[in-house]
This record gives C-alpha cells, sequence and structure tokens, in this order.
C-alpha cells in the first residue's frame, strides 16, 4: 500500500516537472515572436508617394539625377531638345544667312547711288560672320566677282580680321592686287604695318619689289583721295 501511494507521488512529480518545461517553451516562443515583430514594425520606414524628392531610409533627400542633356536653342529662339531638329533648325539658319549675304551683295551691285563705306562695312561683316565655314570661301568669291573698285573697301573688315580663315584672306588680298595701283598699294602698306597678319609676308615682299617705302605709299594714297 505505501510503495502504490509512492509511485503515485513520484508520477504526479514527474508530470508537473514536464508540465512546468511545457509552459516554458511555449513562453519563450511567444515572447521571441513578438520582439521580432516589434523590431520589423519600428525599422520599417513609410515614403509618402507623392513626395517630389528621392527619400533614402533615414529620410535625407537624394538629389535627382539631371533628366536630359540642356535643350538646344536656336538664334532665333526656338528651343529643340531632339538632335534631329536641332540639325534642322541649323540648316535653316545657313539657308537664311546665305540668302542673307547674297541680297546685300546683289544689292550693292545693282545700286546706282555712291557707296557709303562707314555704313555698309559692318553690315557686310556681319552678315559674312553668319554663314558657315563651308560656304565662306565660296561666298567671298561671290561678292569680289561682283563689287567695283569703289565698292571693293567694304570688304576691308573682312580682310583685317586676322581670325578669319587664311583661304578667305588670301582669296581678298589676291583680288586687291588685280585692283587699281591706288586700291592695292596702301593696302599692302596697312598690312605690312601687321607683322602678325597671314597677308603680311606677301605685302612686304611686294612693296620691297616695288621699291614702295612708307612716305611713297602715303603719296599714292594721298593722290587717290584727292580725285
Amino acid at each position: 500500500m505505501r510503495r502504490n501511494k509512492r509511485l503515485l507521488v513520484i508520477g504526479a512529480g514527474v508530470l508537473l516537472i514536464v508540465a512546468l518545461i511545457i509552459l516554458g517553451l511555449i513562453f519563450f516562443i511567444f515572447k521571441d515572436s513578438g520582439t521580432s515583430n516589434d523590431h520589423s514594425a519600428r525599422s520599417r520606414t513609410t515614403v509618402p508617394i507623392t513626395t517630389s524628392k528621392i527619400v533614402n531610409i533615414k529620410g535625407a533627400p537624394v538629389t535627382q539625377p539631371p533628366a536630359a542633356l540642356p535643350p538646344v536653342a536656336s538664334v532665333h529662339g526656338t528651343i529643340a531638345t531632339d538632335p534631329e531638329k536641332a540639325a534642322e533648325i541649323a540648316e535653316k539658319e545657313a539657308e537664311i544667312a546665305l540668302a542673307n549675304w547674297e541680297a546685300i551683295i546683289d544689292r550693292l551691285y545693282e545700286q546706282d547711288e555712291e557707296i557709303n563705306i562707314k555704313r555698309d562695312a559692318p553690315i557686310i561683316k556681319a552678315a559674312f560672320a553668319k554663314l558657315s565655314k563651308e560656304v565662306q570661301e565660296e561666298e567671298i568669291h561671290y561678292a569680289l566677282n561682283l563689287l567695283s573698285d569703289e565698292q571693293f573697301p567694304v570688304l576691308y573688315p573682312i580682310l583685317f580680321d586676322k581670325t578669319q580663315s587664311e583661304d578667305v584672306l588670301e582669296a581678298i588680298f589676291d583680288d586687291a592686287l588685280n585692283r587699281p595701283e591706288e586700291i592695292k598699294n596702301p593696302l599692302m602698306q596697312t598690312l605690312r604695318k601687321d607683322r602678325k597678319h597671314p597677308m603680311y609676308f606677301e605685302s612686304a615682299r611686294i612693296l620691297d619689289a616695288m621699291g614702295m617705302d612708307e612716305d611713297e605709299t602715303a603719296k599714292v594714297k594721298t593722290e587717290a583721295d584727292d580725285k
């Protein structure tokens, strides 16, 4: 009888220990799960969908990358972001510049009144500057073929501009050599004073071969002015 009671007590103790172990495991499992969920909830940052800036995980703004290259603007103010459209605009402007240049030269060729060098020379130079580099040499020949000796000096601002292409400068200079002495001699004398001008050496060579010094050149110019 005593033996049976002892066995019952031992069995009850074992069951109690097992129950405590099970309860302990359940407690730790639920505690760990709750901590993990709380950490996840606190670590998430909600980013508003309507924000205008890119926001990083800490809420600091991040610089937006440029959406595209700057647009290409024409001289007339037209904006073209498409390279093909920009090329079309440039081509159209080149055509307008060419037509304007030839219209000015034609007007000088056809006019009857006396030419005004001070008035017309800056207009000629400005129109020439708008021409594309590819056509400038051809168009300077267009002008040289039409301009008279009296009109020829309107090209001096182009000739004296050392930034022009050497082909353009040489074309004007070579044409001047076929003009009257009252035009070409003073012109060469002026060019001989500028050692950095591409036409300096040729001007100096010709003037030296003619034996013409500065005084003689000035005399020729004075006589031309008196006429």
